[in-house]
């Protein structure tokens, strides 16, 4: 009996450790932060501008989006003497125009 001395072990091949990655450098500039101030904020999408870039540059690319916009309060509110001057300029005063200019080209035409 020979004694043969034991062989290495075999390591699986396995790729050269790669490197480690830089980190990505991002940059936004942008002339001022006015535009995200509340008093700016919800004018002309500054919202929209100012979380995509914070999203950017958090690298979440999967969050950047252009949101719906709230809707607006479009109540019209009026006093007691507006509410009677709109009826009669809408109920009265506007179809009896057009029933009065109806009724004078018809006399014109007749005679």
């Amino acid at each position: 009996m020979t004694n043969k001395p034991p062989e290495p072990e075999k390591k699986p091949d396995t790729p050269a450790a790669e490197p480690p990655q830089a980190s990505e450098t991002r940059i936004v500039a942008i002339g001022d932060s006015d535009f995200a101030s509340n008093a700016y904020l919800g004018v002309e999408g500054n919202r929209d501008l100012f979380m995509n870039t914070v999203n950017w540059l958090a690298q979440q690319e999967n969050l950047i989006s252009i949101r719906p916009r709230d809707p607006a309060d479009r109540r019209l509110t009026l006093t007691a003497a507006q509410f009677t001057m709109m009826f009669w300029l809408s109920i009265v005063l506007v179809p009896g125009l057009v029933m009065g200019t109806g009724v004078y080209t018809w006399w014109r035409r007749r005679g």
